[in-house]
C-alpha cells in the first residue's frame, strides 16, 4: 500500500476515536480528559458516528449504550430517523441492536419502533462487529450477545459499567442537552439552539440543521413570536427570526467569553465517513499512484467537498488541478488541521 495512504488512514483513524472519546466525554463519558470544546455536540450525529467508528474501538461504543441507558429521554428520535434518510451515515444499522437494548430496558417504547424499521436492513449473514486497525475482524472466542446477534453482528456479550455521569450544564458543549432539558425533546429546543447560534436564521435554514420539516418549524415560530420574545421582519419571502435583544446566551452558558463556534456535525461526520470507505477499500489501496488521486479527486469532487462546505463554510480543500502529484499528501493534511481542532 501507498506509504501515504497508510498514513493517513491510521492518523484519520486515531484522531476520529480521539475526537468521539472527547465528545462524549463533555457529555458524561467517563475514562477520557479533554479540554472543553467552545461548539455545540450534536447528540444524533454522535450516536450515528460512533455506530461508524466505534467498529475501532469496543470500549467506546460499549460507552455510548451506558450513556443512552442513562440519558436516553433526551434523544430525538425523530431527528435521528431523519438523519438516517437524509444523510450518508455508513454503519445506521448498527443502531438496530442498540435500539434493541434500549428497548429491552423498557425505558421509553420510542426505541422499539426504530429497532422494527432498522431490523429490515439486518445482515442474513453474521459479521464480527469489532474491527482491528486494519479494518480485519476481531476475533471472538465464547458466548456471543443475542440482541446484536439478532442483527447478524457477532460480539461478546454487552456489559453496562455504568460509569456515566450526568452533562454539566453550562458548557457550550451540552447546550443542544441543555435547551432539551429546559424546553423539552422537541422542534423548540432545535429552534432555539438556531436562534442562539445565529444573529437570525430563515425557516429553511432552521429545517435544514433541525432535521424538522419546514412546515413544523413555520408552525412552532408563528407561536413562539406571538410571545413577544422572537422577532421578525414583515416581509414574507425568506423571513428571518431572531431572539429580542438580550443576553440570551448567559441563561445556558457560565461565563461565555467569545461566540460558541457554528458547525454542521452531521455533514462533517458523513464526509469522513464517505471518505475512510473510499481510503479502506483494498481495491483502492492497491492502484497505481496516478489512477488513486485521480479516483479520490473524483470523489472529494463529487461528494466529499460539498460535504465540508456545509460543515464549517471556513474549510478549504486543496484543488486537485493545483496540487497535481502532490495531492494525497495536501489532501491529507487539510483534513488532518480540521479534525485537530477538537482534539
Amino acid at each position: 500500500m501507498n506509504e501515504s495512504l497508510q498514513n493517513f488512514k491510521n492518523s484519520l483513524r486515531e484522531q476520529m476515536l480521539r475526537i468521539l472519546w472527547s465528545g462524549w466525554s463533555q457529555l458524561g463519558v467517563s475514562g477520557y480528559v479533554s479540554e472543553a470544546w467552545n461548539t455545540v455536540i450534536d447528540v444524533e450525529a454522535m450516536i450515528l458516528t460512533t455506530c461508524f467508528w466505534g467498529r475501532y474501538d469496543q470500549r467506546l461504543f460499549d460507552e455510548m449504550i451506558s450513556w443512552l441507558f442513562a440519558n436516553e429521554r433526551f434523544v430525538n428520535i425523530q431527528r435521528l430517523q431523519s438523519m438516517i434518510k437524509k444523510e450518508s451515515f455508513q454503519e445506521c444499522r448498527l443502531l438496530g441492536p442498540v435500539c434493541r437494548k434500549l428497548a429491552g430496558k423498557k425505558l421509553t417504547p420510542k426505541w422499539r419502533g426504530i429497532e422494527n424499521k432498522l431490523q429490515k436492513l439486518a445482515s442474513e449473514s453474521n459479521f464480527c462487529l469489532f474491527l482491528m486497525p486494519d479494518s480485519c475482524p476481531l476475533p471472538i472466542i465464547g458466548k456471543t450477545d443475542d440482541d446484536f446477534a439478532a442483527f447478524g453482528f457477532l460480539r461478546l456479550p454487552f456489559i453496562d459499567r455504568g460509569l456515566t455521569s450526568s452533562f454539566q450544564a453550562g458548557r457550550p458543549a451540552t447546550l443542544q442537552l441543555q435547551l432539551r432539558a429546559f424546553f423539552g425533546v422537541c422542534s423548540r429546543a432545535e429552534i432555539m439552539l438556531a436562534l442562539l447560534m445565529n444573529n437570525c436564521a430563515s425557516i429553511s435554514q432552521i429545517a435544514a440543521t433541525s432535521y424538522y420539516s419546514w412546515k413544523s418549524i413555520q408552525d412552532a415560530l408563528f407561536e413562539m413570536a406571538l410571545s413577544g420574545l422572537v422577532a421578525h421582519p414583515p416581509a414574507k419571502k425568506e423571513r428571518r427570526y431572531s431572539l429580542v435583544e438580550g443576553n440570551w446566551a448567559s441563561l445556558f452558558l457560565s461565563r461565555p467569553t467569545r461566540p460558541v463556534e457554528p458547525i454542521n456535525w452531521c455533514k462533517l461526520f458523513s464526509a469522513i465517513e464517505i471518505l475512510w470507505k473510499k481510503l479502506d477499500d483494498k481495491k483502492f489501496s492497491s492502484l497505481p499512484p496516478q489512477t488513486m488521486r485521480i479516483e479520490l479527486a473524483s470523489i472529494v469532487e463529487t461528494r466529499v467537498h460539498n460535504l465540508f462546505s456545509a460543515a464549517d463554510s471556513r474549510i478549504r480543500i486543496p484543488d486537485y488541478a493545483m496540487a497535481g502529484e502532490a495531492y494525497l499528501e495536501k489532501f491529507s493534511a487539510a483534513v488532518m488541521h480540521l479534525l485537530n481542532r477538537f482534539s
